[in-house]
């Protein structure tokens, strides 16, 4: 391919990726709200803290706390620098940087596909899937580590599949671990990457073997460029907690409901906890998060009618080195997100994860599809040049398809739950507040208060999960005077009832969110 046919896929998918961002007001989710709030945060000079609390697992002590000691912070970054490039806080200019890098992945995806078969429209044809990515697409479009999760698996598998094609193995090794680098400061399951990284070079050196302090070298070259990306964050975490991994993310490992990520105080949170939810609980969760996981698989990683086509590329192309590493790593995510950390990886993680995976599945589709043909020419005696044009066609018009029902859905546009219209709830909600607190320093409880305070620039913390003690204690600890419940989260029989309780005042109801003064 040449350098105009790349450069064609990256306008095509950058007019369609901008087309989709003006149609969202605001990030959409608690996770693209983190990733916005804590940029703009970073853009005042407010450093890595943040005037609200999701969840309580590192045991926080006060607000403002210590920021991205559960999400990592390179999404934010970002945005910081888009925002920065572009002079604007705008929601839009937080996001150019990370558009434009989702519009890099259809390119990357061709070039990859173009190693794998060295077919031009092969090429194509995986690059024009790339841009019609299905239940993706909304999200490559906010402020989230989607696209750049997807850029970087590309580009780490490349990597891999150049190495064993050229086996320059010094000059891989310190891209490799720069690579691995950013997938850990995107996402902390980037250690995943890590050691898949280090397992590469070993298995390189047992093919091609070498005297073995080549191979501790080529290791240490690894290392060093890894840890050129993440040793700022190392002694920044290390300063701030005493610790070089922040310690709330190990307690998901006891999660017995998901909800329970959003316990206080956190020590209820251990294995022995976890151990008195019976086997029956703990082995259900897991069989629960592997049916869930498949279905992501099934619906979001493989649009459901392409999932047969990249069973069948990885099937031909089993023997690369980019097929091999890839299908290591997502066997790794699965495992990982379906027996040691069941909750969050049915609730999203392993979502997430897979996406680092996409720009394979998508760069592998074409050599399904030969599969399919030449069985079709064999036992259906298909004309295969025609059947090739007729299923290439079909497939760019079905994922197309696909992903404007599915973009339209999760956008919900003229719609009362439109992408992201909760923000403009909570203004209102904080419009009935500044009557009772006109300099927004009183701290409320919320479900999302990374939303709330972009929506208000008000501190919050999390409703958190348990009863009413649970609610209590944790008001006490951090000053909250306001709740809010929403529809069908918190509380329900609270919300049906609000005159009806002892332990809080009802103050309003503003579309639908009531709104509560805690003693």
């Amino acid at each position: 391919m040449t350098k105009k046919h790349y450069l064609g896929l990256f306008v095509l998918a950058s007019v369609l990726f901008f087309g989709v961002a003006l149609f969202q007001q605001s990030p959409g989710y608690m996770d693209a709200d983190y990733y916005l709030a804590n940029a703009r945060l970073l853009l005042h000079g407010h450093g890595f803290y943040e005037p609200y609390i999701w969840n309580y697992l590192t045991n926080p002590t006060a607000i403002p706390t210590e920021a991205f000691t559960y999400w990592m912070p390179l999404t934010s970054l970002l945005a910081t620098a888009s925002m920065i490039v572009f002079r604007s806080e705008a929601f839009l200019a937080s996001r150019i940087l990370l558009i434009l890098i989702a519009a890099a992945i259809p390119p990357l995806t061709a070039y990859l596909c173009m190693l794998l078969t060295e077919n031009r429209t092969k090429a194509n044809l995986a690059g024009l899937l790339a841009i019609l990515p299905g239940f993706y697409l909304t999200f490559l479009t906010t402020t989230d580590s989607f696209g750049l999760y997807m850029l970087l698996g590309g580009i780490f598998i490349i990597l891999v599949q150049r190495l064993f094609s050229n086996k320059h193995l010094s000059m891989a090794a310190i891209g490799l671990g720069v690579v691995a680098g950013l997938l850990h400061l995107s996402r902390a399951d980037g250690l995943v990457w890590l050691i898949t990284g280090g397992v590469v070079i070993f298995v390189f050196w047992i093919l091609f073997p070498q005297k073995l302090s080549k191979l501790l070298l080529n290791l240490a070259i690894y290392g060093m460029g890894y840890m050129g990306i993440m040793v700022a964050w190392y002694s920044r975490n290390y300063q701030l907690l005493g610790k070089f991994f922040p310690p709330g993310g190990s307690k998901t490992l006891w999660l017995t409901v998901y909800d329970q990520i959003y316990l206080y105080p956190p020590s209820l949170l251990n294995f022995q906890t976890w151990l008195e939810s019976g086997w029956s609980s703990i082995l259900g969760a897991r069989w629960w998060a592997s049916t869930q996981n498949l279905q992501t698989f099934l619906a979001v990683q493989g649009l459901i009618f392409l999932l047969p086509l990249i069973l069948l590329g990885l099937w031909r192309l089993r023997k690369t080195a980019a097929v091999k590493t890839g299908f290591a790593v997502w066997l790794s995510f699965f495992l990982i997100f379906t027996f040691v950390l069941p909750f969050p990886g049915a609730r999203g993680s392993f979502y997430h994860a897979g996406a680092s995976l996409q720009v394979l599945f998508w760069s592998v589709i074409p050599s399904g599809l030969d599969v399919l043909l030449e069985f079709g020419v064999r036992h259906r005696n298909w004309n295969m040049d025609r059947a090739r044009h007729v299923f290439q066609v079909g497939t760019i018009l079905l994922a197309a398809a696909f992903t404007l029902i599915i973009s339209v859905n999760n956008l919900k546009l003229n719609s009362d739950s439109a992408w992201g219209g909760y923000i403009q709830r909570y203004a209102r909600v904080e419009d009935k507040l500044d009557a009772l607190d006109p300099s927004h320093q009183e701290i409320i409880m919320v479900n999302n208060p990374p939303g709330y305070y972009l929506a208000t620039g008000r501190p919050a913390i999390v409703i958190p999960y348990g009863d009413t003690g649970a609610v209590l204690n944790a008001a006490k600890k951090f000053g909250a005077k306001y709740l809010m419940l929403e529809p069908n989260t918190n509380f329900p029989e609270i919300y049906q009832d609000p005159m009806n309780t002892s332990w809080m005042r009802y103050l309003t109801n503003v579309d639908q969110i009531q709104l509560y003064e805690l003693p």
